[in-house]
């Protein structure tokens, strides 16, 4: 099997066979210890009641899931004066999602696939790498607007309790400035600049202090900060893409939180809205920060004692959880291994032919 994506002269991060043993092994822990959690004759009741149909419906989520990043990366694409092929971008955005759980360094190594796949289309230093932030910052800006609904839905839950109501409307206020936050920056240059040599210089000093070595030069600092911020204005002033840009983002959420709802209700629960959301952007956002692969067992753990606290019954809660890591997890794994392992044979491909091009030449 091929181990990393070649483009040019460079080499992309490469795939990590330990990472993938432990996250299997974690993952069979799980899958074999809440069946035992929640008793064998209840496990075999719960299994029995599931429906197909609704099984279909949580697949046919994941699928609109990631139609809409491919459409959110082609609409950032286009803005910026290049056409790529809605099939690689379908194929980036699976391999994304492969490249975040199964290279070093978590979203780095997903960072830096992106960043290649889109450099190997001919497409600029700085503009490949604004697309993956700009990409991000509406995709999680939706994804914020989400988590803020479901936090005023939720509250008015009957089984909320005071704890969550207060961490709630904590978390809702952290949101709103965060927000206004983002946009005194844009609105500030110099600061922009100072955050962004700071946040920039944190990542080189723990690169020293881990590996030796900075990760970037003070010239190449000073371009991407420049880039980041000529891209930021080049939207700016397009504002008419703000709204299209969140859609996308807000149904590629909205999609996924659909594979959860099918997943309960393959069981035959109908959740609360609000509990859905909560539970769900919960679970995603501990999942990030944990810098666990794919979030394996902490989105899992979170999820399940999320929804039983706002009272979904325990081993359904649990299976529900299982079911829909299943599908909107484990089933894109080898979709994203295939798109990488295409994406490189014809990068290959492209690259032994320009070589022999020159070599007639």
């Amino acid at each position: 099997m091929i181990n990393s994506l070649k483009v040019s002269n460079h080499k992309i991060i490469k795939f990590s066979y330990k990472r993938l043993i432990i996250l299997i092994l974690v993952a069979i822990g799980i899958y074999f210890l809440i069946p035992k959690l929640v008793g064998v004759k209840e496990e075999m009741k719960l299994l029995s009641q599931v429906k197909l149909i609704y099984i279909v419906l949580g697949i046919l989520g994941e699928v609109i899931s990631y139609t809409a990043a491919a459409f959110l990366l082609r609409l950032v694409i286009i803005r910026l004066k290049y056409h790529l092929r809605f099939k690689d971008l379908i194929r980036m955005s699976t391999v994304g999602t492969f490249a975040l759980h199964f290279f070093p360094i978590s979203g780095a190594g997903e960072a830096t696939v992106n960043y290649y796949l889109l450099r190997a289309q001919k497409v600029s230093s700085g503009d490949a790498l604004f697309v993956f932030i700009i990409r991000g910052i509406f995709l999680y800006l939706a994804f914020f607007l989400l988590f803020a609904a479901g936090l005023i839905i939720t509250p008015i839950h009957p089984n909320l309790t005071l704890n969550q109501k207060i961490i709630s409307i904590v978390l809702f206020v952290v949101i709103i400035f965060t927000t206004f936050w983002v946009r005194y920056l844009y609105h500030n240059k110099d600061r922009f600049w100072s955050v962004g040599y700071k946040f920039l210089g944190t990542i080189n000093y723990l690169s020293r202090k881990l590996f030796k070595k900075s990760v970037f030069s003070a010239e190449t600092v000073e371009i991407i900060i420049s880039d980041i911020y000529e891209g930021f204005h080049k939207f700016s002033q397009k504002r008419e893409d703000w709204l299209p840009a969140i859609g996308w983002g807000t149904i590629y959420w909205l999609a996924d939180m659909l594979c959860l709802f099918f997943s309960l209700l393959a069981f035959g629960y109908l959740v609360h809205p609000g509990v859905l959301i909560f539970a769900y952007c919960l679970a995603t956002l501990l999942g990030l920060v944990s810098f666990i692969p794919g979030g394996v067992g902490v989105v899992e753990g979170t999820m399940s004692l999320t929804l039983i606290s706002l009272g979904v019954p325990a081993g359904l809660a649990l299976f529900a959880v299982l079911l829909f890591r299943l599908l909107s997890f484990w089933l894109i794994m080898p979709v994203g291994l295939v798109s990488f392992l295409t994406l490189q044979a014809e990068i290959s491909n492209n690259n032994s032919g320009g070589d022999s091009e020159d070599k007639e030449k």
